[in-house]
């Protein structure tokens, strides 16, 4: 049984287990993900992740937000607090 624990920089801390030990205790981390990102490896390559809802808002709301260059900080933040608030 591995589980490896790695810093994610965007999004926080994610933890990284291998396909055995999800099919093991898939419940367990599945609970986990409404906290934080899981990611799946098979043979030490990354194969995929699972986030909560939430997160995947944010996610989407920040790369949508990032496409408008021409805007000040504060009109961004303004943006995203509006359709948060909206969520």
């Amino acid at each position: 049984m591995y589980i490896y624990i790695i810093i994610n920089v965007q999004e926080g801390i994610a933890m990284k287990v291998n396909t055995t030990e999800l099919r093991t205790h898939l419940s367990d981390y599945l609970t986990m993900a409404n906290k934080e990102e899981i990611i799946i490896t098979n043979k030490g390559i990354e194969i995929a992740r699972i986030i909560s809802p939430k997160q995947a808002k944010k996610r989407s709301l920040n790369n949508l937000v990032g496409i408008l260059p021409s805007l000040t900080d504060k009109e961004i933040e303004n943006i995203k607090n509006e359709r948060i608030s909206k969520q």
